[in-house]
């Protein structure tokens, strides 16, 4: 038997296609263990930063290398880079905030829906003028009960939000026009259910850059946050190490997310009183 195969070698992972957006080429590192993304200026080349977009847990008692789960594809959808690896999983990179969510089949289903929404373009009064442009976000998972008993259940809201050149470093947000409904055991999408075909502006809130410690931050609400809470509402005790988990990362979204969380707070009242968030 040769040494490769006694030691379990892989294959070497097949290079992935830059993709260039707004001066910038982003690339994979094919740097073991995988997850790496790296920006370059399109033009210079030269490195602006890079980004652990997953990461990959290794178990030192099997080999290492057949451990390794690369970047396979990356695509720009609506702004953001949207990364898939070999195992099929899917992220969404925010391209200003760096911020990394994982794309579940949720956003598929509510990006379908928002196809068939109206109003979503509103074309200028006159033709010089630029036509307003909604898009559309999604929410990290609430729990439909709190505190937790056991019941799995939680919902997320997809809402809309539109940048313009009046507003320096911000943008308008609109109430949530649908919500998913995940159960327990139950793979995404889920069930998604119009709370209106009528988008309603509420308000705007700042887009302010963000520190490497708050991006760190604000990436935990889909790495550590959501994953933690869907866990959590399918028992009925909260560890301490979790409650932790789960204040740091949601208070942080609502500190950003003012305006929408506003608007969700009344729906799950128990779950942002428990949260306390200054």
């Amino acid at each position: 038997m040769s040494q490769d195969k006694a030691m379990g070698k892989r294959r070497a992972p097949k290079e992935v296609a830059p993709v260039t957006y707004q001066g910038v080429t982003y690339t994979t590192s094919l740097d073991p263990p995988g997850g790496d993304l790296v920006a370059s200026d399109a033009q210079t080349g030269k490195k602006l930063w890079d980004l652990q977009v997953y990461p990959v847990v290794i178990d030192p008692k099997k080999e290492t290398d057949v451990q390794d789960v690369y970047i396979t594809s990356l695509k720009i959808e609506r702004g953001n880079l949207r990364v898939v690896n070999e195992h099929y999983e899917t992220y969404e990179v925010d391209l200003k905030t760096r911020n990394v969510r994982i794309a579940h089949d949720i956003d598929a289903l509510v990006n379908e829906e928002w196809e068939r929404m109206p109003g979503t373009i509103i074309s200028g009064a006159q033709p010089s003028e630029k036509p307003i442009v909604w898009m559309s976000r999604v929410t990290p998972p609430f729990p439909l009960s709190w505190p937790p008993n056991g019941d799995g259940k939680v919902v997320y809201y997809a809402y809309a939000y539109r940048i313009d050149d009046s507003l320096k470093d911000g943008e308008y947000i609109a109430a949530p026009w649908a919500k998913v409904l995940v159960g327990p055991g139950q793979s995404s999408p889920g069930t998604l259910e119009n709370l209106s075909f009528v988008l309603k502006e509420i308000g705007d809130q700042g887009v302010e850059p963000i520190n490497p410690e708050e991006v760190q931050a604000a990436g935990s609400i889909e790495k550590v946050g959501g994953p933690k809470l869907i866990k959590t509402v399918g028992q009925s005790k909260i560890g301490a190490d979790t409650a932790t988990a789960l204040k740091k990362s949601y208070c942080f979204w609502q500190e950003n997310r003012g305006i929408i969380a506003r608007e969700i707070q009344p729906l799950h009242k128990a779950f942002f009183d428990w949260l306390a968030c200054k």
